[in-house]
């Protein structure tokens, strides 16, 4: 499903050249769940964001499920990503000024095929259910604590029922048992064919997934 060949990015910080992504080249089968592991600066959530089709790399080639994506149009890689890809980022990246509810409808807002509000309602509701939240639906984002809204993230990227789910920290705001739940949620969803991506600091994670990749200095250190 997911082939990077070769992929290269520099960001620049004080004037100083950083390769996030220095020749980075792995392939992940549809279906796998995969530990992405490295040090802070690494290139971890860079590569997460070259999937995630959020960032473009310099060079090298992106290939997904045997398209070839590197070049594509912001237009293009943003109905890939309503059409493939749900994220759950470190930074929540909700909307303040929506309601639980209405963050975790909005994939199926901006999805090109149009769902009816009813059925819209309820698989948002299914999902913040799924994550222990479904009673605070009607409160603001601004309103929750950093694991509240991290577990809106999570409901957010489910209600979906993308292919591919792309988790940055995901239990980083979290209590070690609501955590826990949620690992095991995305292990659940991976079981019915979904392949998951997770960045992680926690070896505990990493281990209850199918492979680790590791990432150091922008390059593949370990692919077991």
């Amino acid at each position: 499903m997911i082939k990077l060949n070769n992929i290269c990015k520099t960001y620049h910080a004080g004037g100083q050249p950083i390769k996030a992504a220095d020749g980075i080249s792995l392939e992940i089968a549809d279906g796998e769940m995969v530990a992405v592991i490295g040090a802070s600066g690494a290139g971890k959530s860079t590569v997460l964001k070259i999937i995630g089709l959020t960032e473009k790399p310099e060079s090298g080639e992106y290939i997904l499920d045997g398209k070839n994506v590197t070049e594509c149009s912001d237009k293009k890689s943003a109905l890939l990503r309503n059409e493939k890809i749900s994220f759950i980022m470190q930074d929540f990246a909700l909307i303040n000024q929506f309601t639980v509810m209405e963050n975790a409808e909005l994939p199926l807002l901006l999805a090109k095929k149009k769902m009816p509000a009813r059925l819209r309602r309820k698989k948002a509701e299914e999902a913040l259910s799924a994550v222990g939240i479904s009673e605070l639906k009607d409160r603001k984002i601004s309103e929750l604590s950093g694991g509240q809204k991290q577990r809106v993230a999570i409901a957010r990227a489910l209600v979906s029922d993308a292919d591919i789910i792309l988790a940055d920290e995901p239990t980083g705001a979290l209590d070690s048992k609501t955590g826990a739940g949620i690992i095991e949620l995305l292990r659940s969803l991976n079981e019915k064919g979904t392949t998951v991506i997770i960045v992680t600091h926690d070896m505990n994670i990493a281990a209850q997934c199918k492979r680790v990749i590791e990432i150091k200095d922008g390059k593949i250190a370990n692919n077991a």
